[in-house]
């Protein structure tokens, strides 16, 4: 960008320095003058790359936000089945418990306990996943805001 810059100016000069006559006053307001124009519109180019560059980045953020929040619906969903599972066991126990004891009662209860068990630990880490998730996409929210947040002031600006 210097490079382009300082090009420019030397071809800006030049018909300026090769005429055999000095430079007037007004030749040198005209050269000052679009020496300013110059500077200002690559100060204008610098705050549209610093904007684009915010916009993408915040754009990154959103979509990060987007793919934790529906992680955290997939690990919800999962624990939900997990959990109705959970709870049709225990009202099959619960009922089986009313029974009279019989050798069948017997072996569907011990069935059923042994399958709530297993269940206990899956939903349990399910659990687990889920808060870690939810701090994750809440982590990634406030990052999307500040992303923005920065945009917008750059855009403001």
């Amino acid at each position: 960008m210097k490079r382009y810059l300082s090009a420019l100016v030397l071809l800006l000069a030049l018909p300026v320095l090769a005429a055999d006559d000095p430079p007037t006053h007004a030749d040198l307001v005209e050269l000052n003058k679009t020496l300013k124009e110059i500077a200002r519109l690559i100060e204008q180019q610098t705050k549209v790359q610093k904007a684009d560059v915010l916009l993408k980045r915040a754009t990154f953020a959103t979509a990060q936000q987007s793919t934790a929040q529906e992680r955290v619906n997939q690990i919800a969903r999962e624990r939900n089945t997990v959990d109705a599972q959970r709870a049709d066991l225990e009202a099959r126990l619960v009922s089986l418990q009313r029974e009279t004891a019989t050798d069948e009662t017997v072996t569907r209860l011990t069935t059923i306990k042994t399958r709530l068990q297993t269940i206990q630990s899956p939903l349990a880490a399910m659990q687990q996943e889920l808060s870690t998730a939810q701090n994750d996409l809440e982590v990634l929210r406030r990052e999307a805001r500040d992303w923005k947040a920065l945009l917008d002031k750059a855009i403001a600006n």
